[in-house]
């Protein structure tokens, strides 16, 4: 029985080694990008975050290409099928932008629900003459702040419209 649990757990094994090696290679890439004095031009200063991140990028999709390469592929092949699919990337990334949108437009619509329940029920709660000494003796926990609620609506107007276009 151990047999077989160990012939079953070896792929695992191997593509958990296989995604380690490839994020020590991407973790020792950002290193080497932000450490270097390389000019990269575009207006960047040397070793600036911008100018790592530029290099950065030049340095993975020129592994990429590279990979690609010697696995056979010829780039001019892959760039006319990426652009013969650009409807379908469209389509992903308008996709992934709406879930986006959607996601901070709930997560602020909840936080400035929760600052005017707490706003709003506690006023309801000292009005009442039979709770206000309840809710006076209480230790009052952290409310959302009128700062927090403003820029939450504020946010909420920019996802809304980042939803609708």
């Amino acid at each position: 029985m151990h047999f077989i649990r160990e012939l079953l757990a070896w792929p695992w094994r191997v593509a958990r080694a296989v995604l380690r090696g490839i994020g020590r290679m991407i973790v020792f890439t950002w290193q080497v990008c932000r450490a270097s004095w390389v000019d990269v031009g575009q207006g960047l200063r040397p070793n600036s975050l911008a100018s790592a991140a530029y290099l950065f990028l030049c340095a993975i999709l020129f592994a990429i290409g590279l990979a690609l390469v010697l696995l056979g592929f010829n780039l001019a092949d892959v760039d006319r099928w990426i652009y013969s699919h650009t409807g379908w990337w469209e389509l992903i990334g308008n996709i992934i932008m709406k879930m986006f949108w959607g996601a901070l437009l709930l997560g602020c619509l909840t936080i400035a629900g929760m600052g005017f329940y707490d706003r709003f029920y506690s006023l309801y709660r000292w009005i009442r003459p039979e709770t206000r000494a309840v809710a006076d003796a209480r230790p009052k926990p952290e409310e959302v702040g009128w700062g927090l609620i403003v820029t939450c609506i504020v946010v909420s107007y920019f996802a809304v419209i980042g939803l609708i276009y």
